[in-house]
């Protein structure tokens, strides 16, 4: 499946788990080249369990052990970077993803309807075009993943107010896929380390 009217798709990964100071991640994102994608997904939401389902939520989890700064939430870095991006790139598309390294999508499969409301609920508050899956290190049925795909898709579709969605699954593993899965999804991206880094 294609995006109408896009000829071609430039995605980029960008992080909002850097271990930097405030300041400092203000001064990435103003720098940010957003002008030379038409894609960006911001990375990551992870699958918290709550009340026995899973819902796609900020952990707030910085690298190199930094400390959080309570004033320099997930939160806060979303809406600084999609406010940023939509300003230097009105036509971009920006996406949430889905993590990686405690069985995410294997976990948010589980619970694909609870999940997938979750999903549309960060999609509507914070401005984004869509969702990404980041699929790596799980373990998940592809009849699982599809039923996570369909729920997400379905759920997007009533995102207020109304708009196009595009759903991106950046598979590492091909164990929990196959084509039906992938074909799920508006675009499957190539799964490499280097595209997370930001």
């Amino acid at each position: 499946m294609t995006d109408q009217h896009v000829s071609s798709v430039v995605g980029q990964y960008f992080g909002f788990f850097n271990g930097v100071s405030k300041e400092h991640y203000e001064k990435i994102v103003a720098a940010a080249p957003f002008d030379k994608c038409n894609l960006l997904i911001l990375a990551f939401v992870h699958a918290v369990e709550k009340n026995g389902v899973y819902v796609a939520e900020f952990t707030n989890w910085r690298d190199n052990d930094y400390q959080l700064d309570p004033n320099d939430t997930d939160e806060d870095r979303v809406r600084l970077i999609v406010e940023t991006a939509r300003k230097a790139n009105p036509s971009l598309r920006v996406l949430i993803s889905l993590g990686w390294g405690t069985n995410d999508a294997g976990n948010a499969a589980s619970t694909p309807g609870a999940f997938a409301d979750s999903v549309c609920a960060l999609v509507e508050e914070y401005n984004l075009d869509g969702f990404d899956i980041d699929f790596e290190s799980t373990s998940v049925e592809p009849a699982a993943m599809m039923q996570l795909a369909q729920q997400v898709t379905q759920g997007l579709d009533k995102v207020v107010p109304k708009r196009p969605m595009t759903t991106t699954i950046t598979p590492a593993q091909t164990d929990g896929l196959d084509e039906r899965v992938l074909e799920a999804f508006t675009y499957t991206r190539m799964g490499t380390a280097s595209a997370i880094a930001v």
